[in-house]
């Protein structure tokens, strides 16, 4: 009691007496206060959120809840902050929980044995910490060790599958052909025989070839020139017999003829 307190009692015509009474009953009241064991729970509570342990911090709740009655002042609003930051922190793991055991029934009914085998061992460290597990969780636990203990089907071998065998069936060639096809196609010949004549005229008509490429090139122009010699123009066939002379082994073919004996002066009178 302050001498200001005792001031205003005695001002306002207390019974000092009576003021000795209510001291002694706030003393009683001090020596009773709650607040070093309230401080106790709240460490604990503290401690095992941060260890992860659900389970004592559930319990540790529910004796707070009880003790807030007996609480005041300084204590009691420390208390219930700590209760709700727990409660807090409870809803958290139980959600995390529902959906590690999601995962782990999902990765059973797949058939994941990699996957339910990490998930199990989750589970298990988290049943330790936490509050015992719920039929329904207990129902997935045990699923998924049972799909754990049961050996793979060994799958059966396919059979190997048959190749597709395509029966082309040959195109029906006409058995006679007409005259009108047959000259078509024998024109059509010559014309891609004259185009390969033309086509060993321009390149023997170089100087760069050798003896034996000349030779080569000559050969070819010879066995076509006996089909369409009779359609080169008059200075082909003038380089023809001109490159032939060169060639004694070439002197004597079928396509010698093909220069009229009109032209053999100037044939000759050529040069290279």
């Amino acid at each position: 009691m302050t001498p200001v307190v005792e001031r205003v009692w005695n001002t306002e015509g207390h019974d000092p007496a009576r003021l000795q009474d209510v001291c002694r009953r706030a003393g009683d009241e001090t020596a009773s206060d709650p607040s070093p064991q309230i401080g106790d729970l709240i460490r604990l509570i503290k401690l095992d959120m941060h260890a992860g342990l659900t389970g004592s911090v559930q319990s540790l709740c529910e004796q707070a809840e009880q003790e807030i009655s007996r609480c005041r002042g300084t204590a009691l609003s420390r208390l219930s902050a700590v209760l709700a930051e727990a409660r807090d922190w409870l809803n958290g793991q139980d959600r995390d929980r529902q959906r590690l055991f999601n995962r782990l029934g999902k990765a059973q009914r797949n058939r994941d044995v990699t996957q339910t085998r990490a998930l199990v061992a989750r589970v298990e460290k988290l049943l330790k910490r936490g509050t015992p597990a719920s039929q329904a969780e207990q129902d997935i636990l045990a699923s998924a060790r049972r799909m754990m203990a049961t050996p793979a089907p060994v799958p059966t071998p396919r059979p190997p599958t048959p190749s597709l065998t395509v029966n082309v069936q040959p195109q029906p060639q006409p058995e006679h052909q007409s005259p009108a096809d047959r000259s078509r196609q024998k024109q059509r010949a010559e014309r891609e025989d004259l185009t390969k004549a033309k086509e060993i005229i321009v390149r023997l008509r170089s100087k760069r070839l050798s003896d034996k490429e000349r030779l080569d090139l000559l050969t070819r122009l010879v066995s076509l020139e006996e089909t369409v010699g009779h359609r080169f123009s008059v200075r082909e066939r003038h380089d023809v017999q001109r490159w032939k002379r060169r060639f004694p082994s070439l002197r004597g073919s079928a396509a010698g003829t093909a220069v009229a004996d009109s032209d053999a002066p100037a044939a000759a009178a050529m040069t290279e």
